[in-house]
């Protein structure tokens, strides 16, 4: 399998740094937005207005085809574990900011965290067996049939007035699933080319309106579906449980998974030093979690605060 490890590396850590600074920047600019009685429309006009929201977004956004691209060219057992490192710059933006203080615990994952990015980019690239479209494609079904059992024990947390649980895990899925497929598309189209190249694109959008690549473009379209599944649940997962439990049980999700269908799908190879880097990486991960959860509240306290001082001041 044709890659190039070194670029995907480096394009999953500035999608890391991408994500956390996008993400920082737009809670900056929910403080200073007065969101309340606006409706959803009437809230992003406003927020637009923020440059700290605007920049923000368009972090978010414009960070998606590089990732695109990190795990077309790379392998997902690496390029997964580095796209979520980017909690790393979140806790080093925090503690500049918004004067958050790290424990032994927060250190000790800090120092994981950084630890297993350094084993996976020094690790040596070994080349594997390359799955043919037909294996990808089993493989897919399969994984779909197992995903289809884990929504349908998710929706009945929900019903079971588990709901937090139930959505953060819906969001894990679907994030981690999309990784695989993007992924499932970049081999399959591997003879053509690569993504962002324009006419393989249009092919792949269009394919299943044209008869053209038409597994390939249905495989792209669920990678979208999920993505937006993805934004959407776990929206609805904040605002039903604590930053606390949500964040990590949706990072943990959205990590293994994609690991584990690299290793046995897509027949990457499972070097030790790998799989140490990957399980520093998820430990550190978790644990520094607590700390982006810990800035979420106080931002949102932050945000009310000035919503209250408004209303005050409009009196």
């Amino acid at each position: 399998m044709a890659t190039n490890l070194p670029l995907s590396i480096v394009l999953a850590l500035v999608t890391a740094l991408a994500n956390a600074v996008g993400f920082f920047l737009q809670k900056k600019g929910q403080t200073e937005i007065r969101a309340e009685g606006l409706s959803f429309i009437k809230y992003l006009l406003t927020a637009v207005k923020n440059w700290k929201w605007l920049v923000g977004f368009l972090c978010t956004v414009l960070h998606i085809p590089l990732y695109v691209y990190a795990l077309n060219i790379g392998l997902i057992t690496v390029t997964q574990p580095l796209a979520n490192s980017g909690i790393v710059f979140l806790v080093l933006l925090g503690i500049k900011y918004l004067h958050e203080k790290l424990g032994k615990v927060e250190i000790a994952g800090l120092c994981m965290l950084v630890g297993g990015i350094f084993v996976i980019a020094f690790t040596p690239e070994i080349a594997g067996a390359t799955p043919t479209n037909d294996q990808i494609v089993q493989g897919l079904f399969l994984l779909a049939i197992m995903m289809g059992c884990a929504y349908a024990a998710c929706i009945a947390l929900i019903f079971l007035k588990k709901k937090a649980i139930g959505l953060a895990f819906i969001a894990g899925i679907s994030m981690g699933i999309a990784a695989i497929l993007i992924r499932a598309v970049s081999i399959m189209i591997e003879p053509l080319g690569t993504f962002l190249n324009f006419g393989l694109d249009v092919r792949l959008v269009l394919g299943i309106f044209r008869g053209d690549l038409v597994m390939e473009s249905l495989i792209l379209y669920g990678a979208v579906l999920f993505l937006v599944i993805y934004f959407a649940t776990v929206i609805f997962a904040l605002k039903a449980g604590k930053l606390t439990f949500v964040i990590p049980v949706e990072m943990a999700t959205s990590f293994i998974l994609p690991v584990f269908v690299g290793f046995f799908l897509f027949m990457e190879p499972p070097q030790p030093s790998l799989v140490v880097g990957i399980i520093l990486c998820l430990a550190g991960a978790l644990i520094l979690s607590k700390v982006q959860a810990e800035m979420e509240e106080k931002l949102v306290k932050k945000s009310a605060s000035n919503a209250v001082d408004g209303v005050k001041a409009s009196k």
